[in-house]
């Protein structure tokens, strides 16, 4: 699989950005997907050590969902959980504040974050940490939340 190089003139380029910042350099990629909370499972069972798994609601800034995608890469996070209301789209100004996260991280998307945190999810027990119980000296808003699955161990002490 090569990729396939062409020269253009800059106007070209213009024309294929419009007149977004683009260094000179473009690339037709295929549209973001978001996995589907059905490959959780999959997902969990593919780490070598306890996934953990963040959720996220109402981060609208794009750029701040990039910075979250690029931190959850470097902690070793599993997987990000995203409402599909109320949480900016993955979109190539979160794609390039990701640093290339949104590739190597799977980011969910549901349609309710209350109940994807109340669904059985084959595999795992959960629990929930929110910012008030949250001691690291950590800055969150108070609307990020993250969802620590343990694999097969129940998380209330066996």
């Amino acid at each position: 699989m090569g990729i396939e190089v062409h020269v253009v003139t800059t106007d070209a380029i213009e024309r294929m950005t419009s007149g977004a910042l683009h260094q000179g350099a473009v690339a037709r990629v295929r549209p973001f997907r978001y996995r589907d909370l059905t490959e959780l499972p999959g997902i969990v069972a593919a780490q070598d050590r306890t996934p953990i798994i963040v959720m996220l609601d109402g981060i609208e800034d794009p750029q701040n969902l990039g910075a979250v995608l690029r931190s959850a890469d470097g902690a070793g996070v599993a997987a990000v959980i995203v409402p599909s209301r109320r949480t900016s789209p993955v979109t190539a100004a979160v794609a390039r504040s990701s640093a290339g996260a949104v590739d190597t991280v799977p980011v969910i998307q549901v349609a309710n974050l209350t109940t994807t945190l109340q669904a059985p999810v084959t595999g795992c027990t959960a629990s929930m940490v929110t910012r008030r119980e949250f001691t690291l000296k950590r800055r969150l808003t108070a609307r990020q939340s993250s969802l620590l699955a343990r694999k097969g161990r129940d998380s209330a002490g066996s």
